[in-house]
């Protein structure tokens, strides 16, 4: 299994993989406002690692 260090070159696809986890049951958010979901995950960015877009705490 190779890791690597998520990162801002990966910012549109966290987003992209983030609205379409949880915009959706059981969560339902409103995730439409783009700045919002931009400094949300600017914050999360660099706190994990992920393996074939699979998060890996």
């Amino acid at each position: 299994m190779e890791l690597k260090r998520i990162g801002i070159e990966q910012k549109e696809a966290i987003k992209k993989l983030f609205v379409s986890v949880f915009t959706i049951e059981p969560w339902n958010d409103d995730w439409s406002d783009d700045k919002q979901l931009d400094c949300y995950i600017d914050d999360l960015i660099g706190q994990g690692y992920y393996n074939n877009l699979r998060v890996i705490l």
